[in-house]
């Protein structure tokens, strides 16, 4: 008796044919720090980063996990070679500081 796999259409090729569905532009660093913090909602943070535009969609991928209490959000580029990064960070810090490596990746 033989078995045979189910024929679900056309077969096409197998592994990475098409283009990426995204590029690593860079790895920066989002670091602050500061005696007395008060931060309500989401932070941003703006860094300098070779290679963004501003009619591309872009993500931030930590490169380690953040600090307790913290969370990379979003990522947008709305003036050429700089990248805004969205953290949300504790509400209140004394004497706080962050060091978040992230990677950036274009999409698309």
């Amino acid at each position: 008796m033989t078995s045979r796999q189910p024929s679900f259409g056309l077969r096409g090729q197998k592994g990475d044919t098409g283009p990426s569905g995204s590029t690593l532009v860079g790895t920066v660093t989002l670091s602050e720090s500061g005696l007395i913090t008060l931060a309500l909602g989401v932070r941003r943070v703006t860094t300098a980063l070779v290679g963004t535009v501003t009619a591309a969609s872009y993500v931030a991928v930590p490169v380690s996990a953040p600090p307790a209490g913290y969370s990379v959000q979003d990522c947008v580029c709305s003036t050429a070679g700089q990248i805004t990064v969205g953290l949300l960070v504790p509400a209140i810090s004394i004497a706080g500081s962050y060091s978040i490596p992230v990677r950036i990746y274009r999409l698309g």
